[in-house]
């Protein structure tokens, strides 16, 4: 009989993390979602669990979801469509004595890529029991959404470089919508995204729909600004200018959504 070798495929996998304890909980990043996970040992009775977001580490935040059963041991929670991949997460615990503790906050961190494949010489088999199934290749990029609303703009995505041959001018930049600067977020606030803002003295002019300016920001020094809803006064449409060092750089529009109303269900009283 003929000696056969039979390679034998060993799948990706990542390297498990072990689930802390609470009030110490994992936030995990894979592909575009985040794992938020944790360990329950605490003595007395959970009331509720939930898990909360924002872009800021201090405040800002907004609860996105509760678990179903808090009293269980192990537990975790799936972000599977955060408006920004770099989001701060923590945790609120209630107790049934009405105490309650509000966690640290955490970044997500990403897992180390996959270990490479290996073959392994096995020892001969029949033929009539060799059976190999191909694996399919998975392109992360299939997952990427193609549309997006516009306030659901990644800003940690790269902008396009522009190239400079030889002493040619810069060629001038494309202006699009949503503008990569300044757009609403999911939560209904207005994000100020400005690259080395320290160095090249940004102004920021807000309009209304009649060309009326509502408030200037000078001299912005900060790389990641967060504008609330009140500032604008309500919801609609807005028009912006953005100047460097007094020149004008960008002139664009971004769109404020109403407030989801809550709607109240009316029962007939006996």
């Amino acid at each position: 009989m003929k000696k056969l070798l039979i390679i034998i495929f060993l799948s990706y996998g990542y390297v498990v993390h072990a689930q802390d304890t609470l009030p110490q909980f994992s936030v995990i990043q894979s592909d575009k979602s985040i794992l938020i996970s944790w360990k329950n040992e605490y003595p007395q009775k959970v009331e509720n669990i939930s898990i909360q977001r924002s872009y800021d580490s201090l405040k800002h935040y907004s609860t996105i979801g509760s678990v179903l059963n808090p009293l269980s041991k192990e537990n975790g929670y799936t972000d599977f469509n955060p408006p920004f991949i770099r989001m701060y997460y923590r945790i609120f615990i209630s107790f049934d004595d009405g105490t309650y503790i509000i966690t640290s906050p955490k970044k997500p961190i990403k897992l180390p890529p996959p270990e490479p494949e290996i073959s392994i010489p096995a020892e001969p088999l029949p033929t009539d029991t060799l059976s190999v199934t191909p694996v399919p290749f998975e392109d992360p990029k299939m997952y990427r959404p193609t549309k997006r609303e516009p306030w659901r703009v990644d800003p940690v995505e790269p902008e396009k470089k522009v190239t400079e041959p030889g002493l040619k001018e810069k060629e001038k930049e494309i202006i699009t919508y949503p503008s990569r600067r300044i757009f609403t977020s999911g939560d209904q606030q207005v994000i100020i995204l400005l690259p080395d803002a320290i160095i090249k003295q940004y102004t920021a002019k807000f309009f209304d729909a009649d060309g009326k300016m509502i408030f200037e920001l000078r001299q912005l020094k900060e790389h990641y600004l967060i504008l609330e809803k009140v500032y604008f006064g309500r919801s609609g449409w807005f028009t912006f200018e953005i100047y460097e060092k007094g020149i004008l750089i960008e002139k664009n529009k971004l769109f404020i959504p109403q407030d989801k109303k809550k709607t109240s269900v009316l029962k007939n009283l006996p």
